[in-house]
């Protein structure tokens, strides 16, 4: 049997973080949730997902920084994974500079619905 691609969600508003990873769990992913950039980072390096949801206005460690983290990973593979960028920053330099620093996609949360995003991450994890 196939394994279900692993989705790790870095986002600090708890009740969005569990309704992101309820939904997508029933959607047949496997999701975790990191409350922080730190606690996103131990687990990105731990659990080796294959696509990330993040939040970019984080405790501890920025968004920002989290996604650069990501890039400059010495593991090839990692340093590929998927970010789709979930926040509520809409302004074009945010976007911008999102980009540059390697987002792959981004959301904002208030002008996306569930079905939105589930089309993101499937289109990510080639499903």
């Amino acid at each position: 049997m196939e394994e279900e691609p692993k989705i790790l969600i870095i986002e600090d508003e708890p009740l969005f973080a569990r309704l992101c990873r309820d939904f997508l769990e029933k959607k047949g992913f496997s999701a975790s949730v990191a409350v922080d950039g730190a606690e996103g980072l131990e687990k990105f390096k731990k659990e080796r997902p294959d696509l990330v949801i993040l939040d970019i206005l984080l405790p501890k460690v920025s968004g920002h920084e989290v996604l650069q983290r990501i890039r400059e990973n010495p593991d090839p593979k990692l340093a590929k994974t998927p970010v789709i960028v979930l926040t509520n920053l809409s302004q074009e330099e945010a976007k911008e500079r999102l980009k540059k620093l390697g987002a792959d996609c981004y959301l904002v949360k208030t002008a996306i619905t569930t079905d939105d995003l589930l089309v993101k991450v499937k289109e990510f994890l080639g499903k």
